[in-house]
């Protein structure tokens, strides 16, 4: 820079607190196809009623996340869409992805204890198949 920025101490960091929402995005370019795959993939599983995995792999900046969030933008609303990051830190971490989808399925809050977190997963995921009641 050729002038002093201004510089900023994090005080706090509130969990669960929206991004910011990138502003002026200019239309996706050179991605047609890939987001027809994943759209087309998406219709057939809906009317297969079955499960497709993709993985979108590319050079950092090459537009991976961009691609994602053009395909959700897509769906509109027809899927109910559960996100999970994977951490680059810490021990013990293996499922973090999937414990972030659970609670936001279920409406777990960090304020929740572990007795009102436990009652909504289970109300979100009921009873196992045979018979077993979730721990």
């Amino acid at each position: 820079k050729a002038e002093l920025v201004g510089a900023y101490r994090v005080l706090d960091v509130r969990p669960g607190a929206p991004g910011r929402a990138r502003r002026g995005d200019p239309p996706m370019v050179g991605r047609e196809r890939p987001l027809r795959l994943l759209e087309d993939a998406f219709d057939s599983a809906v009317a297969d009623r079955t499960s497709y995995l993709f993985t979108v792999l590319g050079t950092a900046g090459i537009g991976k996340s961009r691609l994602a969030l053009e395909f959700l933008n897509s769906i509109d609303g027809a899927a109910r869409v559960l996100r999970g990051r994977c951490l680059s830190y810490g021990e013990g971490i293996t499922f973090w992805p999937i414990t972030e989808m659970v609670t936001d399925a279920a409406g777990v809050v960090e304020t929740d204890g572990p007795e009102e977190a436990r009652a909504k997963v289970h109300a979100l995921v009921g009873a196992l198949p045979d018979g077993d009641q979730v721990a």
